[in-house]
């Protein structure tokens, strides 16, 4: 069943979403509207920067939009769950992500996951959002991802460990707050808008687990996660 705590989340969800959108859809009314009063006296360098800076934030606009929906169609069904190999999963996330970041050279070590009762769609695209976000955050070094599990008495402890840029003390405590896009800069070109990890957060939580990270920056990111052995 759904958490009431999600529930929760969506009367919260559209009070940040139209939030969210007030920059970008100023900043492309600004920029339209210089345009329009300066057009006259405008050389074509100004004119194809306005344009670019108005792709840009319709750009943003769009990521948010699709963000949401997202999120939304995450919390829109009852977990469906079944016996599901992890370790099979995360490689697929993996693979998924890797469509992404094909010229990006890495190094992934998966040791061997635990079959655990979960929502397949739903965990692969835990370990995608976290992958990604290796991939986004690299730092100088080749970037190198290590996945594996401890297990406990009543659960299992899945671990993602990357060498990256790291999460700097300030940006730890919100890094799971959704829209929250922190200081650390993304070393990829694709801008990121704040909501992976928090979806992974609420993704856990829907199947009784928990979340957390260690991280330094400039010395890599570990998220944590755990998930029940037995359905809750």
């Amino acid at each position: 069943m759904q958490t009431q705590s999600w529930k929760n989340e969506m009367n919260h969800l559209s009070f940040l979403f139209f939030h969210t959108l007030r920059e970008p859809v100023r900043a492309m009314a600004s920029f339209s509207s210089l345009i329009r009063k300066q057009a006259s006296t405008l050389n074509d360098q100004a004119i194809n920067q306005y344009c670019e800076l108005l792709v840009a934030s319709a750009t943003h606009m769009q990521k948010i939009m699709t963000t949401t929906n997202i999120f939304f169609a995450l919390g829109a069904q009852d977990l469906i769950l079944h016996p599901s190999n992890l370790h099979g999963l995360a490689w697929e996330a993996y693979y998924h992500v890797l469509g992404t970041y094909a010229a990006e050279k890495a190094t992934v070590s998966i040791t061997p996951l635990p079959t655990l009762p979960v929502d397949r769609k739903r965990v692969a695209f835990i370990f995608q959002q976290l992958l990604l976000n290796a991939f986004q955050f690299r730092g100088p070094s080749p970037l190198e991802i290590k996945i594996y599990a401890k297990e406990q008495a009543t659960y299992w402890k899945i671990f993602v460990e990357d060498n990256g840029s790291g999460i700097s003390t300030a940006d730890k405590a919100r890094v799971f707050e959704l829209f929250y896009k922190g200081h650390t800069t993304a070393t990829s070109q694709e801008e990121s808008v704040g909501a992976g990890l928090s979806f992974v957060k609420r993704l856990v939580e829907l199947h009784g687990g928990t979340i957390g990270l260690d991280s330094a920056e400039g010395k890599g990111t570990t998220v944590w996660f755990t998930l029940p052995k037995k359905a809750a």
